[in-house]
Formats: C-alpha cells, structure tokens, sequence
C-alpha cells in the first residue's frame, strides 16, 4: 500500500469500493490516536480506521456492557444471525469514521447507542426519503470485546479539538444526542431482547422529534448462559414498570 504524510504523521492507504458501488473511497488507516487526531483537520481527510487505541474492551468491564440498536428486521432473524456490518462485502475488517459526517462508516460496522430512547428513531424519517415503517424494533445486545466509543470522539472533537465548525466540530455536537457507540460484530447469542414500538413524528423529519410508545417485548430464548440474569432483568424491568402502551419523547439534535 501506499503511504502519506500529513501534519507529521505518516498513515498507509488504502482504496477500497466499501459498498462494492463501484466508486472507491481512500482510507487513512492511522494506527495510532496521535495520527488520527493529527488527521481529523484535514479536509482532504474524510475516512480513518479507529486505531485500536481510541477503542475499549468490553470483556475488561467489571459489569456487563448493554447497548441497544433500532432495527426494522424482525426478531426471528436476529435472534438467529445476530448483527453484522450491513455493507456489501467491505474488504477491509477496520471500523471506519467519516470526518465530514462525523460518525462511522456505518458499512463498516454495527452501529448502536448507550440509550434505549435512541433506538426508537431508527429508520429515520428524513425528507425526500421514502417514509419508513411506523413500527420498528429496539434490540437489547451485550458487547464483546472492543468496541469503540463514538460518542467520545464526537465529544472530543466538539469541546477540546477546536476545529473549526466547517472542520467537523458543529457537526460532532450536532451527533453527540444519539450517544453512539459500534462494534464489529454482535453474536446471535449475545441478542437480548427485541421491544417493539410505533412511533408518531412531530414533523417532516426525525430532527423535529416526535413520540414512541412501548408495545412489546419478546426475549431471546437462546442468549448465552451468562447473558440470562441480564435478559430476567429486563423482563423484570418491563413488568415492573408497566412498560407496554407507555409513551415516551423521540430524542433529536440539540
């Protein structure tokens, strides 16, 4: 592969079609937090690998580590296949970030939140998209190994990096309310639950909010041995609660 240099950091490149689209897209692969940083103000800059330094290892955690991912696809089928990148047959297995958008290259790997509320806005409701379903999944998942916290990039970039609002910062705040997080991959196995609900948007597009009610939970009868106090706390949770019918606020940008 080739390599260049950019504000003292040297970074392999790689050209890769990530959606097999047939248009290629160039990848810095920074193999290190310092050249990722050194990298982010760089406009010509739009793709990264997350260096496995700016990454977490959920299997260090003194306490289970649960995300939730909103997903149009039915129970049957995750609870079977679990999460995969979604993407056509990417070639490369790195977890990418786009630094025009400021998140991951969602192609690249299954992208979740810390907050159950967030899960409810997927598929959005954006203008001159065809509308999505009113009715979606929200699917509880436990992490496995690394991981990487997106919402802590973001919030880097939007306090302590100061860059510019065209460099990326207004962007990473504008992202910082769906708290996302992302991994390689979730085991069928370590699949939760799956809660569906139906949601009623205030406005033309998912920035205006809107409200989710709760209508069922359904768990994972096949999650691993270790995963099962996890899934009764979550029943217990949904009972206790009186969670079916209940009706909650969309989040949406600040």
């Amino acid at each position: 592969m080739a390599t260049e240099t950019i504000n003292g950091a040297t970074v392999l490149i790689e050209n890769i079609d990530l959606e097999n689209s047939g248009t290629t897209q160039k990848i810095h692969c920074t193999n290190s937090a310092d050249d990722f940083w050194k990298l982010m103000p760089e406009k010509k800059v739009r793709f990264m690998w997350i260096p496995p330094d700016l990454k977490r290892n959920a299997d260090t955690s003194s306490e289970p580590l649960i995300a939730w991912r909103g997903d149009t696809r039915p129970p049957d089928t995750i609870f079977a296949n679990g999460f995969r990148p979604r993407g056509t047959n990417p070639s490369t297995v790195a977890i990418i970030y786009r630094t025009v958008q400021q998140d991951i290259a969602h192609y690249t790997a299954v992208c979740l939140s810390g907050t159950i509320s967030i899960g409810a806005l997927f598929p959005p409701l954006v203008p001159g998209i065809a509308s999505p379903p009113d009715e979606t999944w929200i699917y509880g998942v436990r992490l496995r190994g690394y991981w990487c916290p997106t919402h802590t990039i973001q919030q880097e970039i939007a306090t302590h990096r100061k860059l510019s609002a065209s460099d990326g910062a207004q962007m990473a705040a504008q992202n910082l309310y769906a708290k996302e997080l992302c991994t390689l991959k979730v085991d069928q196995g370590d699949v939760l639950c799956a809660i569906r609900v139906s949601r009623a948007w205030a406005g033309a597009g998912y920035e205006t909010g809107g409200t989710f009610s709760y209508l069922e939970l359904r768990t994972n009868n096949f999650v691993k041995t270790d995963n099962k106090p996890i899934v009764k706390k979550i029943t217990d949770w949904w009972t206790n609660k009186g969670m079916q019918g209940k009706t909650k606020q969309l989040a949406k940008p600040a």
